[in-house]
């Protein structure tokens, strides 16, 4: 499998990681607005939510299902720290 994996990303372009990426935040975007309207859970619940409806999946790049999590949950935790996506629902006031 992580032979699949890195022959995977080794024939990836620039363009297509940025799509990955893209395709991540979307997905997060969605999830965020769903927990955030629906939920009656205080912040902090409803960011745990957040982050575990986000992290368990597996994306694809160049159309390809990747066959293990850490490649989503890393490219999330990345995401993350250059502070493009957030689990808190009040992320973004909070990191200024």
């Amino acid at each position: 499998m992580l032979l699949n994996t890195l022959i995977m990303c080794l024939n990836s372009t620039k363009s297509d990681f940025k799509k990955f990426d893209s395709d991540l935040k979307i997905r997060w975007k969605t999830i965020s607005r769903s927990v955030c309207r629906l939920s009656k859970d205080c912040d902090e619940d409803k960011g745990y939510d957040i982050y575990s409806r986000t992290i368990d999946f597996k994306a694809r790049l160049v159309g390809i299902q990747t066959e293990e999590y850490y490649i989503t949950r890393g490219s999330y935790q990345r995401l993350s720290n250059q502070k493009q996506v957030g689990w808190h629902p009040m992320w973004k006031e909070k990191i200024k």
